[in-house]
């Protein structure tokens, strides 16, 4: 979507957007380690993803960006699984590639809806 220009309080809104996809990624890998079975984390995590679909994803990029979270989403179940056959990584690489759905499914749904919003009005 088009880069918000408002801010809050004095405060960039565009300046949110990257940090919330870095904190949504870093904290996928860090809870796939610590913690590979937790609500509140994959609650944590689809809520980054909300604000950086909100905050982070430009007209020009909409399509490649719905197109990838599809792609990606339907070949993570399987991506978990193969890296799962590794040494070590038997419950980390299924329980991240779950996050990682977790946080990319929701800012992927909010860029359709944004979308779709869009297509709709005019």
């Amino acid at each position: 979507m088009a880069k918000n220009e408002s801010s809050v309080g004095g405060f960039d809104l565009d300046k949110i957007g990257p940090p919330a996809f870095v904190a949504g990624m870093a904290l996928s890998m860090l809870a796939a380690i610590i913690m590979p079975v937790s609500l509140a984390l994959h609650i944590a995590v689809a809520c980054l993803g909300i604000i950086a679909g909100l905050l982070n994803i430009r007209d020009k990029e909409i399509q490649s960006f719905l197109l990838s979270t599809v792609v990606f989403t339907i070949s993570a179940n399987t991506l978990g699984q193969v890296f799962g056959q590794l040494p070590g990584l038997e419950t980390a690489a299924p329980a991240f590639f779950g996050y990682v759905v977790a946080f990319v499914g929701p800012a992927a749904a909010v860029v359709a809806f944004k979308q779709i919003w869009m297509l709709a009005k005019d």
